[in-house]
């Protein structure tokens, strides 16, 4: 071949692969978009089985098309706290049987079917939906579009790659690595680990490698020790968002490569008997054998891929409270270790999990809340704290709580920003809006508690004592903030649309009403002399404060109803 052949045949495979990949990724927002809320709720209602986070792991890669994604965001949601480690084991799992069943979609359609053919009429199909208003049913149409993509890019790929019986010299070069035995089923697997890396998709290199298949690039048994090797490969992408994670979200990408890793030494253990069984179902369905006929290859890969993440599913199931123990020994906790909370926008050009992204968002700010909800709840103790060191324990508590919050606001501001950037369904779209306000009035309300908190440290070096019925009063006053606080926090713990936007309101009412009598109650006793006006004068301080708090927890629930509105309005 010609040189200017060589560099235009290899553009036209990475342009046929980008092709494939932005198709995938189409689907995959596309799909997200539709199902978003749904696929965020079956997240979070994940319990400790193993088996449920099995299918729920195949299920969300199914629909976010990429294993890597998939695991990706799981180890993100470990790395949060909404995740145990146990939990995520499923979930890894799942996403490993999950993106086999994409492999065997396209050994049949892509394959079997002539997939260009399909192009027109999936197009022609989709083109209705894109002209409807509703995001949803755009995305319906963006889906199809995709799907078309997806086999076309098949089909510019089988074109691409220059037939071997045409190129006599590439036959010896390849031959010289083929004849090493087991040596030579290594440097396959090795070759499949590298350019899966490469092209950070499993489900692409594997399309590449049937292509490459057909056109007698590759025997069936070196594909098969490439596909192997893709499976390790694919771990690449959860092992290096974990490298800025904690340690938990590190055991659970570490888990991730070694699930791959020792099926992959199982398969190559029983190799050639595990190929003749591939073989045997490969003859069962088509009546050719992939070792024979090379358009019987695809289906033998994709049973390959398939067998491969089952076979080491059953094993490694029995074994998981062992391997936390192991990953526990190997991932270990550092003697000076800090166990600040924060969180990571885990994400790449390629894998796109914004849905599920929201999910992360929507519990941190609950994380957040519940922070913010403990400074609160803390104020009436410290008040009436006399033990110094206690006193001491409690303010330091409280003051770092609001330098956390400050930190929270920052990042879930990043992290929200980040997000906003990605194609949304219409209901995450405007639910992600609402965080950012959210987490601002969060930010806001511990700010109203450390002035609190320092207002009480400032009154009691100045050893100004509130009465029995002033502290009376602050406890009314405390009680009706911590109530609407609670509710507020329900709110954020629910669907948007269920939350209680009416009794909240009530209790904004009444703490109207118990700020005007106690003003007009702190004036008359300042009139009186009950007591002196420095008293007064912090007294209503403190309220003026507290009324500030029930205005931002208002605030908050009355960004439910604008949600509320706003999507009924769609």
């Amino acid at each position: 071949m010609h040189l200017l052949q060589i560099i235009e045949s290899l553009l036209s495979v990475i342009g046929s692969l980008a092709l494939f990949l932005f198709s995938m990724k189409l689907m995959s927002e596309s799909l997200q978009k539709i199902t978003g809320s749904g696929m965020r709720h079956t997240i979070s209602s994940l319990s400790g089985n193993p088996g449920k986070g099995i299918f729920t792991g195949v299920v969300i890669t199914s629909i976010v098309q990429f294993s890597s994604a998939t695991v990706v965001m799981v180890v993100s949601l470990v790395n949060a706290g909404m995740l145990s480690l146990y939990e995520s084991m499923g979930l890894i799992i799942g996403a490993n049987i999950g993106t086999t069943l994409k492999s065997l979609v396209i050994s049949y359609i892509g394959f079997q079917i002539g997939s260009e053919k399909l192009f027109l009429p999936l197009i022609a199909l989709a083109l209705p939906f894109m002209f409807l208003h509703k995001t949803n049913y755009k995305a319906i149409g963006e889906i199809i579009i995709g799907f078309a993509l997806l086999f076309v890019s098949l089909s510019f790929l089988r074109n691409s790659i220059p037939n071997l019986q045409n190129n006599p010299d590439l036959i010896l070069w390849m031959k010289n690595y083929t004849h090493f035995g087991f040596i030579s089923t290594l440097l396959f697997v090795f070759a499949g680990i590298v350019l899966t890396i490469i092209i950070q998709s499993s489900s692409a290199f594997i399309a590449f490698i049937f292509v490459v298949c057909q056109s007698g690039w590759l025997s069936f048994e070196m594909a098969s020790a490439m596909v192997i090797g893709a499976n390790i490969g694919t771990t690449y992408t959860a092992l290096l968002a974990s490298i800025i994670a904690n340690r938990s979200a590190k055991r659970a990408a570490l888990f991730h490569l070694l699930f791959n890793v020792f099926g992959a030494i199982l398969i190559l253990i029983i190799f050639k008997p595990f190929l003749s069984l591939i073989d045997f179902f490969v003859f069962s369905i088509q009546g050719t054998s992939s070792f024979a006929q090379i358009t019987a290859i695809p289906l033998g890969l994709s049973l390959v891929h398939t067998t491969f993440n089952i076979f080491t599913t059953l094993i490694v199931i029995w074994f998981l409270p062992q391997i936390i123990n192991i990953l526990e020994k190997i991932v270990t906790k550092k003697a000076d270790e800090k166990l600040n909370h924060t969180f990571t926008f885990f994400d790449s050009p390629i894998h796109s999990t914004s849905e599920i992204s929201a999910l992360q968002a929507q519990k941190e700010v609950i994380f957040f809340g519940s922070k913010v909800q403990l400074m609160l709840s803390s104020i009436p103790t410290l008040l009436v704290t006399k033990h110094p060191s206690q006193y001491e324990q409690m303010y330091a508590t409280i003051r770092a709580t609001e330098e956390l919050a400050d930190k929270f606001d920052e990042e879930i501001s990043t992290f929200i920003t980040r997000l906003s950037e990605n194609e949304l369904s219409d209901k995450t779209s405007l639910s992600v809006r609402i965080m950012q306000k959210i987490a601002d009035d969060l930010e806001s309300i511990a700010d109203e508690c450390m002035g609190l908190a320092r207002n009480i440290d400032v009154k009691n070096q100045q050893k100004v004592w509130f009465t029995q019925e002033m502290r009376d009063d602050l406890n009314i006053m405390f009680s009706l903030l911590n109530e609407a606080y609670e509710l507020m926090l329900n709110n954020l713990k629910s669907d948007y649309l269920e939350t209680e936007t009416d009794k909240p309101l009530l209790i904004e009412e009444k703490i109207n009403q118990l700020r005007d009598s106690l003003r007009l109650k702190n004036m008359e006793n300042l009139k009186n002399g009950v007591y002196t006006y420095l008293n007064g004068n912090y007294f209503n301080d403190f309220i003026f404060r507290c009324e500030k708090i029930g205005d931002l927890i208002i605030h908050i629930n009355n960004s439910f109803s604008g949600f509320k509105k706003d999507y009924n309005n769609l």
